[in-house]
């Protein structure tokens, strides 16, 4: 299922929008104001947001610019406008431009498109393919997963936290303090050896010492290959 957000200034249209996306099963938040949607933005996760540049409070066009947080792809709803309207529309991002008078089932259609592909990049940008020489690991981010040649190993937080620091700076050397401060949340001292003994337990897990190097007297270093 997936979550749309409406910032429509007609009430009779957001609700008859409303109406219809639930019809296929997805879960609409409607937002009434710019305010409204300030707050909403910030407590409440949506897949995408709908919204007017023509709104009565603030230009759709500057709300997006300077309030959206950007965390869902967007579309905007407008009346008749000019090309350069548009123009601005798609250089803020936008993924589609749409004019009234419209068909309500052409744009829900347009809406489930644009979900399904932002759903497939999401999927394809958590789950992360590496290498090295015969050895493989899948890494699913977000069901925090991970796969040693198509086996499944199981991750204590902090070595789940170590992993991706080290696979998002893969072939850089990641420094014992910066481990520390980031996975463990403490500062590094002379003589602690708690990032030592972590890593060395990833790496059995891991079954393959190739991918996680020491760089004595520094700290670690991924050395997989993203398929």
């Amino acid at each position: 299922m997936s979550t749309i957000c409406l910032l429509i200034k007609d009430t009779e249209e957001r609700q008859s929008l409303s109406s219809y996306l639930k019809l296929s099963n997805n879960k609409v938040i409607e937002s009434h104001s710019v305010q409204d949607f300030e707050k909403l933005q910030h407590s409440s996760h949506f897949d995408l947001l709908v919204l007017d540049p023509n709104l009565p409070e603030l230009n759709g066009f500057v709300l997006i610019k300077n309030l959206y947080n950007r965390r869902a792809p967007f579309i905007f709803l407008s009346d008749k406008c000019s090309a350069s309207e548009k123009i601005i529309g798609f250089e803020l991002g936008a993924e589609d431009f749409i004019t009234r008078p419209y068909s309500v089932k052409e744009l829900c259609l347009r809406i489930s498109n644009i979900l399904r592909r932002t759903n497939i990049e999401l999927k394809q940008k958590n789950l992360i393919n590496w290498e090295n020489n015969t050895y493989l690991l899948l890494v699913d981010k977000k069901k925090h997963k991970v796969f040693v040649d198509n086996k499944e190993i199981r991750l204590t937080a902090m070595e789940w936290e170590l992993l991706n620091c080290l696979m998002d700076n893969s072939l850089v050397t990641v420094s014992r303090g910066q481990l520390s401060k980031n996975c463990l949340q403490s500062g590094f001292t002379k003589g602690n050896r708690s990032v030592d003994t972590h890593v060395k337990n990833l790496r059995a897990k891991l079954m393959h010492p190739g991918w996680i190097q020491s760089v004595h007297g520094v700290g670690y270093r991924f050395c997989g290959y993203k398929k």
